[in-house]
């Protein structure tokens, strides 16, 4: 069989239900058969560090992408680790100080975020991430690590904000922004070719908006039933959701995996 290396997003992929939901059992069972079988089984996240290597571990997989394709780790071992564009971010973050929006950085490989002035931060709805944040003294013109940035402001206030080069907003609240890698794929390249291993190997599952890039490259990109239409819809297969046993039904499907494996 024809070694491939399969790339599994986490969230409402592998697991159903968003960030905290389990892994179903059929999932479990389906990559360790996978791997079984001589394919390289790896995860391909827009989390941080800090929050991927603990499902890596529970997986018994040491290899991921993480940080939206701008860290990849092998075997354990980071081997590439990058920030932010960051002319890019300091552009922003100039705009942000002109426009009064409050905003928050994050310099490491985890989520933990730093802000000039906690009062000026309007309360978060969300009190997971509010536990995440610190004030502290540091100056915009003189960062050089940031990893992710979080932005308080409105959909129509976001308009304002212009220096998106190679910057991609994500949304995940109404009342801020998310300023954060989302090329996964960028990740699972520079991880085939450190292994010289031929990109035309490589297996994508995902169900979301920063799945899209990944989809949109790989040769095969299979989408879970919870995904986004848009995913759907360039996906080369479409299986169930994952907690329908849709990961392993696409892993029979392609023949990666036997009934057989499944059931020792």
């Amino acid at each position: 069989m024809e070694k491939k290396f399969l790339f599994f997003d986490i969230d409402d992929t592998l697991t159903t239900g968003g960030m905290g939901s389990f892994i179903p059992d059929s999932a479990r069972n389906t990559l360790k058969a996978l791997k079984k079988n001589g394919h390289v089984v790896a995860i391909a996240t827009g989390r941080p560090y800090a929050m991927s290597k603990d499902v890596a571990k529970d997986l018994e997989i040491d290899s991921f992408i993480c940080n939206g394709g701008n860290t990849v780790v092998y075997e354990g071992e980071k081997i590439y680790n990058e920030p932010l564009d960051q002319a890019h971010v300091k552009e922003l973050l100039r705009e942000c100080i002109a426009f009064g929006f409050p905003y928050c950085i994050s310099q490491a490989d985890d989520f933990f975020f730093l802000t000039k002035d906690m009062k000026a931060l309007p309360k978060l709805d969300n009190d997971f991430l509010s536990q995440f944040i610190q004030e502290a003294d540091f100056d915009p013109e003189h960062l050089t690590q940031v990893k992710r940035l979080m932005i308080y402001v409105n959909k129509e206030e976001q308009k304002k904000l212009t220096s998106f080069p190679d910057l991609v907003p994500q949304r995940y609240d109404d009342a801020y922004v998310m300023i954060e890698p989302d090329d996964k794929f960028k990740g699972i390249k520079k991880m085939m070719e450190i292994l010289k291993e031929p990109i035309e190997d490589v297996v994508v599952f995902g169900d979301g908006e920063n799945d899209i890039k990944m989809f949109q490259q790989a040769p095969i990109s299979i989408a879970v039933g919870n995904a986004i239409d848009e995913l759907k819809a360039l996906a080369s297969y479409v299986t169930d959701r994952s907690d329908e046993d849709g990961i392993q039904k696409a892993c029979l499907h392609f023949g990666w995996i036997s009934p057989e494996d499944i059931s020792k």
